[in-house]
């Protein structure tokens, strides 16, 4: 069956970089030190040292540095493709249970395809 997923995984857009290094990292840990490093999501500056401010994994992308938390809330993104179950049908779109906090909601001009309303 051939879908976007299925394509995206057999181009390999999914795999990790191997050369991008991760480490586990805690609160207050400093993960890189010096100005040539800028703090990303999940990390701070205090002076010269860029520091975790939650528990996971550090990941150096070129100069950014950032901490993919290995626990919590998932928060989604644009581009994301999650599984979801339609709860709702309105005129504008669908309500989706994502098990999360609050449904999603995905607008009908998202629809790559005639959507047959039978």
């Amino acid at each position: 069956m051939k879908n976007e997923i299925n394509e995206a995984h057999e181009a390999g857009e999914d795999m990790p970089d191997p050369s991008v290094k991760r480490e586990v990292v805690i609160p207050g840990e400093i993960i890189v030190s010096g100005e040539d490093f800028l703090p990303g999501e999940g990390a701070r500056r205090l002076g010269e040292n860029i520091v975790a401010m939650r528990f996971g994994l550090s990941e150096e992308l070129g100069r950014v540095v950032r901490v993919i938390p290995l626990f919590g809330a998932y928060l989604p993104r644009r581009n994301n493709v999650i599984i979801g179950r339609v709860t709702d049908i309105t005129f504008h779109g669908w309500l989706i249970d994502v098990d999360y906090a609050s449904s999603a909601f995905l607008p009908i001009e998202e629809s790559p395809r005639f959507v047959n309303k039978n």
